[in-house]
């Protein structure tokens, strides 16, 4: 078997496919959340002005408070992302170590 047929028989394999169709998902998933987030603070600040420009504390407002936790939203998203790929890498792994060698 060449290199060429164990990485086609692995493309075949539905377990594969299966793994690939539930990355795409996640991914396209996380990204929609991302950008929902992102997109409602740049609505908030133009449609709900007084709210977002409420002091909290000190020189601080609910628009900063909310463009900063952005940063948090992202490394949360990027932490569940990386726990995820963890999973579904070892269960493509199994797929290819299930694949006669070339």
């Amino acid at each position: 078997m060449t290199k060429f047929e164990f990485y086609e028989s692995i493309a075949r394999n539905p377990r594969f496919t299966e793994y690939q169709q539930r990355k795409a998902r996640v991914l396209w998933l996380l990204m929609a959340a991302f950008l929902g987030y992102y997109f409602a603070l740049l609505i908030g600040a133009a449609y709900f002005r007084p709210l977002f420009a409420s002091i909290v504390f000190g020189n601080m407002n609910v628009g900063m408070l909310f463009a900063l936790s952005q940063y948090l939203f992202a490394g949360a998203v990027a932490m569940y992302y990386a726990h995820y790929m963890k999973q579904v890498d070892a269960s493509m792994q199994e797929v290819i170590d299930a694949q006669p060698q070339f």
